[in-house]
């Protein structure tokens, strides 16, 4: 019976091992990209439009006080004048 006698030199194995590395590392990365879970984001739209109002009710209460305190203003100028 004759054996079969298989050689590889040195580089070749070298070589074979660092593309089986490099396929293997490449396989892992790709799988563990694929692993992330999506995202998901809910919003209470009650809450949001309520928060709206108030804000926009605030702005108006901003208003009225700033008439009020540029009436006040135009009135304690007045006195002043006059004094």
């Amino acid at each position: 019976m004759k054996s079969i006698r298989i050689s590889l030199n040195i580089p070749t194995l070298v070589v074979a091992l660092a593309l089986i590395g490099v396929l293997a590392y490449q396989a892992s990365a790709r799988r563990t990209v694929m692993i992330n879970p999506t995202v998901v984001v809910t919003v209470n739209r009650s809450l949001v439009l309520q928060g709206l109002n108030e804000r926009a009710e605030a702005q108006a209460e901003l208003r009225q006080m700033e008439a009020r305190f540029k009436e006040k203003s135009d009135r304690l100028k007045l006195e002043l004048e006059t004094l």
